[in-house]
């Protein structure tokens, strides 16, 4: 009885987080990045990339503190976000994400950072922009 009650449980949880898991984060684009450099942008973002409701940063080398973030729309309208805590992003690791503008396509991403770490070791940095795709409902 204890095995089929377990069963049970974990057929729920499994039905319950499959819905959370179905929008999957999408890569929008990446930039490499030197050390002297304070400000990248990522430009002319085109089809399924511009429609997202959210968007984080990963850095994939080297670390980076976000001193700024700039996101332009096609109707020219801009949203500025300041890093969630400290705005440092470790190699390996993800920002927290940022809520856009519902229903605006984004043309353009602007980022201001510092580079943290050793210029010996690697000379450049290399950041990942993701972004969470508008969620669909049945019949669109």
């Amino acid at each position: 009885m204890k095995i089929y009650l377990l069963l049970l449980f974990i057929f729920l949880m499994a039905s319950l987080v499959a819905p959370a898991q179905s929008e999957e984060w999408i890569k929008i684009g990446d930039k490499t990045i030197g050390f002297s450099e304070k400000t990248q942008h990522i430009k002319n973002i085109k089809g399924e990339k511009r429609q997202v409701s959210k968007i984080k940063l990963n850095s994939t080398q080297g670390n980076i503190k976000l001193t700024r973030l700039v996101v332009t729309y096609e109707d020219g309208s801009e949203s500025e976000f300041k890093p969630k805590g400290t705005g440092i992003i470790p190699k390996g690791t993800s920002s927290l994400s940022w809520n856009l503008s519902k229903d605006k396509e984004l043309t353009d991403i602007a980022m201001e950072y510092e580079t943290i770490g050793n210029v010996v070791v690697s000379k450049r940095g290399k950041i990942e922009v993701w972004g969470k795709p508008w969620s669909r409902k049945k019949g669109d």
